[in-house]
């Protein structure tokens, strides 16, 4: 188990040492079995534990968990993502370029969503012997989504889709989709291990 105090830092304590977790938090408890609970957590004695969610409270074995993560039940609380500009100019090499990027992401207990996008352009000119200006500008795109559906247990189902476009490749688009299915074979705290299947559909298009 791994948990981050201001006084500590971070501390790491062996599983099999733990005699009891208790915490009015809201929790994802996820055991070897794939099932998860969520609620907060409390122990009768120190071979149970007790997760208590709105309205119900479910007693599990404290050897099935394999993984206690902190869960916030709002919507907002539960995504994640970042956008990032970066642009760069050299005189000396005439060279202008601009690199934005961003991705958004989103865990809930039946769904997971994940966005991404990146796009990067440059501009350079040069001037040949005879004085000429020329300019010669790169820009590639990228972007991808995918969608995974949690079934329950050890199941879940993922959809994406991919796009991609890159100037100094002559690559004017590149689209692929992804359909599948996965399933838990094993989960411990140490190893985690998915067999899947799925098809996928390739479009290119070069200029």
């Amino acid at each position: 188990m791994e948990f981050d105090t201001d006084e500590m830092d971070l501390v790491k304590i062996d599983w099999d040492d733990i005699a009891r977790v208790m915490s009015a938090g809201f929790f994802e408890v996820t055991l070897s079995s794939g099932a998860q609970y969520y609620g907060s957590l409390s122990g009768a004695n120190t071979d149970q534990l007790v997760v208590t969610g709105l309205g119900s409270s479910d007693t599990l074995a404290f050897s099935d968990v394999v993984l206690i993560e902190p869960f916030d039940r709002g919507f907002f609380s539960r995504t994640n993502g970042y956008i990032d500009l970066g642009t760069n100019v050299a005189r000396a090499n005439r060279v202008a370029s601009l690199l934005a990027k961003g991705r958004f992401s989103y865990k809930g207990p039946l769904w997971g969503l994940d966005l991404a996008a990146e796009s990067y352009w440059q501009r350079q000119e040069s001037i040949s012997a005879a004085g000429d200006t020329t300019t010669q500008s790169t820009k590639r795109n990228s972007s991808s989504a995918s969608l995974k559906r949690f079934l329950g247990g050890r199941w879940r189902l993922g959809l994406s889709a991919q796009a991609e476009q890159n100037q100094e490749l002559e690559l004017d688009r590149r689209l692929l989709g992804l359909l599948g299915g996965g399933y838990q074979v094993v989960r411990t705290h140490g190893l985690e291990w998915y067999v899947g299947a799925g098809g996928a559909v390739n479009d290119e298009r070069y200029v």
